[in-house]
């Protein structure tokens, strides 16, 4: 193996270790996913949209073929609008038992000024163990989100 042949897949290490940290953000973004996690805790015993309870199919499969979707008070309170303080936690799964999690994501409407051109939301992703992999603006949840009705970034209320 020649020393070029070796330098190609560490300069592909290097680049993938640094698209890992890119996507969980600022210092600010990891540090406030962590305390997202913690206000998270329990939401499975948050309620859920009519029409979404349970494990359903998944819109698109991005988050797995299907998925189940709770809300915190606030966002229930108004599910149409979502205000802020609104978090919306949806569990991808392979299987429709819902035993396979692919990954937890959450969506958090944080005060206004936060992140205007994308509705003040504040994107996470974590692996069961509450390890986070996505914090703050991930372009990939924006990128797919913006295709939502209305200006909410939300899918979960297009219907409502």
């Amino acid at each position: 193996m020649t020393h070029t042949s070796l330098r190609q897949p560490l300069v592909l290490v290097a680049l993938l270790a640094l698209a890992a940290c890119a996507s969980l953000g600022t210092p600010a973004d990891r540090e406030h996913v962590s305390d997202l996690w913690q206000r998270m805790q329990g939401y499975t015993s948050w309620s859920q949209l009519e029409g979404w309870e349970g494990v359903v199919v998944s819109i698109d499969g991005t988050h797995g073929d299907f998925v189940q979707v709770w809300m915190n008070d606030v966002a229930a309170a108004d599910p149409k609008h979502l205000p802020v303080g609104s978090i919306v936690v949806k569990e991808g799964y392979r299987d429709e038992a819902g035993q396979k999690l692919n990954a937890i994501t959450v969506m958090e409407r944080r005060a206004a000024g936060y992140d205007p051109e994308h509705g003040d939301w504040f994107w996470g992703r974590f692996e069961k163990d509450g390890t986070p992999t996505h914090a703050g603006g991930a372009s990939l949840c924006i990128d797919c989100h913006d295709e939502a009705s209305g200006d909410d970034y939300s899918f979960l209320n297009d219907d409502l």
